[in-house]
């Protein structure tokens, strides 16, 4: 009897694929292993899952290549999950299998753990290393440099790859040394676990006590992981109030009784401080998992945590998927951040609703933590669908920041106003250190014709190109494209016009004002290079900087004792954007960057934050003055509740897409057509162009639908129709004409 199996493959495609198993490799075949498969002319490696694929007669079953792993690769509540998510989603579960795991694990048969080393031949002291090093010098040089390194360090086994980059060798110089018999080559597993010189307390330094309120809420979280229920808290807590504490304190108790805690944060930038506390109280029991990591720390990483290695997963959305065992917490800190929700490729998923589905599978507890809960979380609690927990005053009472609102610069060629610049300077004057937001990359944001109108924007994307002084290049944040700036208008040729701030002209800014190495800035054109988030915090820290410039990067998650002074250079454009959403996003930008300033409770003076703005009556404004969450929450639930925007609606946003602007109209048309007809218990409105109209040289047209939340069960028939919907759709979509379908959307335009 031939043993069949089903494959879910990295596709777009939502069905799995049956395949035959030779009986060698039955023992293998089973949910979780990689299977290596012929699908058309290609080989793909997909996984090995529970679930129907199409009745295929036996004889029509091609045979798998290979099975490339002793044991599963994924663990079967991982399965689980990822099944959930292509539900959800209406995404294929191979897709989401291929987010689950790191880059690479479906792209290969193998996964490459050994690496070639290099240590001295047996017979090889260090005095002789250095006498070949001499006798080598001058005729073979590279040889030479390679022995001197050996020498220096005789007992390290050096990874062939980082000893050539060291000593700038090649590998023929190499070959020769081992053909001397002066070095041994060897195949070692060495793992790649990613070691950042953290921001680390002394070791031994004991945590604080936990104030009453943080008592409270550690009790609270401990008895529910005791109890092993999947409840959920939402810790608000004030900025400054010491939500780590409560997190390092209910980890402590988790790990104490042999279980494993899972921490998601939002932002890379907001790594090194909170993975410094933990490591502190930790140790090597944490492990990190985020997309500055390489290939192959991504993968040791995994592996470490599949093999009970660590403790306490640390990372970014996808560490969601962390194969962890025997979970009985997960925390996800800055909940409400949009950080969380993948908005491209497939699946479209948001980490902290993934959190909460994966709790309830574990029986894990769940906290969400944040000064600025999102409205759905907040929702909940209101609904005491979540309990709760809250922490309404600063660590030792230290005082909330005293935020004013001050007028820009009213000189066309400055943005610094000279409020914000003479608080500025004062402080630096005192030892005192200042963090500066804008939330806008490069030098200048656009550049146009002010005789005729003509906006430089990429030829591939429909959005204005942003200038880049440093290497004078017009640059298209979203594909790439660059071109040097045309020296006239392309269209009247009369000159052009330079408009619109960007971080980098900020800079150039304060360098006129201070000392330009007490300068750092913190934004995507600075943080490319692997580590360099960390460098550049860890100068700040050390307070070799005075100033941290930067987009919303600097926003939150630090906690720097000497800045005693925030300011905004321009609040104006988070309030002006055409979103639902614009709102919140503003008052948690704002209210979250406030909260940096004063939060020590030494001898320095009161935080203080300087908003410039044009408009300090805009009701956002006034609340984020007030940092009253409650009263924004009430203002938003008004305009909301009754036009059915989330928390108070279900959304799904359709995005067609092609080449040719006429098929992707057409193709929007027709859907919005055929799901009225078939789906008439929502509202559908479009079809519309896209925010970005043009991405990627792919036209874009979007249809959304709006529902009210209703109960489960009306809720489960409303998907089943909308996935019917979907798949019909895609059948018949024309060629080179693409749907994305984004579930609970972030934001429409």
């Amino acid at each position: 009897m031939i043993h069949r199996i089903s494959v879910a493959l990295p596709l777009p495609l939502d069905q799995l694929f049956s395949y035959s198993v030779p009986e060698r490799l039955t023992d293998r075949a089973k949910p979780g292993y990689r299977a290596v498969v012929p699908f058309g002319n290609r080989t793909l490696t997909g996984i090995i899952v529970d679930g129907k694929c199409n009745d295929i007669p036996e004889e029509d079953l091609r045979e798998i290549n290979d099975l490339p792993d002793d044991k599963p690769i994924l663990p079967g509540d991982i399965l689980e999950l990822t099944r959930w998510v292509s539900q959800y989603y209406f995404c294929s579960w191979g897709e989401v299998l291929k987010a689950a795991l790191p880059a690479g694990f479906l792209q290969t048969a193998t996964l490459n753990l050994l690496r070639e080393s290099v240590t001295p031949a047996k017979s090889t002291s260090v005095g002789k290393l250095i006498m070949y090093a001499e006798e080598r010098e001058k005729k073979a040089p590279k040889q030479a440099e390679i022995l001197r390194v050996l020498a220096s360090d005789p007992e390290k086994q050096w990874i062939t790859a980082e000893l050539l980059k060291r000593t700038g060798a090649g590998r023929q110089s190499l070959l020769k040394l081992v053909e001397a018999g002066i070095l041994d080559r060897n195949k070692v597993r060495i793992k790649r676990y990613p070691t950042l010189d953290l921001l680390t307390p002394q070791d031994n330094e004991p945590l604080p006590v936990p104030n009453t309120d943080q008592q409270k809420a550690i009790s609270t979280i401990a008895a529910s992981i005791k109890e092993g229920s999947s409840r959920t808290f939402l810790l608000y807590g004030v900025t400054g109030s010491g939500k780590t504490l409560v997190y390092q304190k209910t980890i402590e108790q988790v790990l104490d009784s042999g279980g494993t805690a899972l921490v998601l944060i939002p932002e890379i930038s907001l790594t090194p401080q909170i993975v410094s506390r933990f490591r502190a109280q930790f140790g090597n029991r944490i492990a990190l998992q985020h997309s500055a990591m390489s290939i192959g720390e991504r993968a040791d990483v995994w592996q470490g945590i599949r093999a009970s290695e660590f403790s306490i997963v640390i990372g970014a959305r996808s560490a969601v998927f962390a194969p962890l065992d025997n979970l009985r917490l997960i925390i996800v800190d800055e909940e409400g951040d949009a950080s969380f929700k993948q908005n491209e490729p497939n699946p479209r998923y948001h980490a902290r609703d993934i959190a909460l589905v994966r709790a309830k599978m574990a029986g894990a507890t769940t906290v969400l933590g944040s000064a600025t809960p999102s409205m759905e979380s907040f929702n909940n609690a209101m609904q005491k669908r979540f309990a709760l927990l809250e922490l309404p005053e600063r660590i030792d009472k230290v005082p909330p920041p005293v935020i004013h609102f001050v007028p820009p610069a009213r000189r066309r060629n400055k943005i610094i106003g000279e409020i914000l610049e003479k608080s500025l300077t004062e402080r630096l004057l005192t030892g005192e250190q200042v963090i500066l937001l804008h939330n806008r990359r490069g030098f200048f944001t656009y550049v146009f014709c002010p005789k005729c109108g003509y906006v430089c924007t990429c030829k591939n994307c429909e959005i204005t190109l942003t200038y880049h002084k440093k290497e004078h290049k017009l640059r298209c944040h979203i594909c790439g494209y660059k071109i040097s700036p045309p020296g006239k208008c392309p269209e009247c040729e009369k000159p052009l016009q330079y408009a619109g701030t960007g971080t980098q002209r900020i800079e150039e800014e304060l360098e006129k004002l201070v000392d330009p190495e007490k300068i750092v800035r913190l934004d995507l054109d600075t943080t490319g290079q692997k580590g360099s988030h960390h460098r550049i915090l860890k100068s700040f820290a050390n307070e070799e900087k005075a100033i941290l410039l930067g987009t919303k990067m600097v926003a939150r998650g630090h906690d720097y004792p000497r800045v005693t002074l925030v300011g905004v250079a321009s609040a104006d454009i988070e309030l002006a954007f055409p979103d639902f959403r614009s709102d919140e996003r503003a008052f948690v930008l704002l209210l979250q960057a406030a909260g940096r300033a004063g939060r020590s409770a030494g001898d320095s003076r009161p935080g203080e934050v300087l908003i410039q703005t044009w408009m300090p009556d805009h009701p956002v404004l006034e609340m984020v003055k007030t940092g009253d969450y409650q009263v924004f929450y009430d203002y938003e639930s008004n305009l909301r509740r009754n036009l059915k925007y989330p928390p108070w609606g279900w959304m799904i946003l359709f995005v067609f897409s092609s080449i040719k602007q006429d098929k992707a109209l057409d193709a929007a048309g027709e859907f919005i057509q055929r799901a009225r007809r078939h789906f008439k218990e929502g509202d559908w409105m479009g079809p519309a162009p896209a925010f970005r109209p043009r991405l990627k040289n792919q036209y874009r047209y979007q249809v959304i639908l709006k529902t009210a939340v209703k109960s489960r069960s009306i809720h489960s028939t409303q998907r089943q129709k909308i996935k019917t919907l979907i798949e019909d759709t895609r059948r018949s979509l024309p060629t080179r004409v693409q749907m994305i379908v984004d579930v609970d959307p972030i934001q429409l335009m």
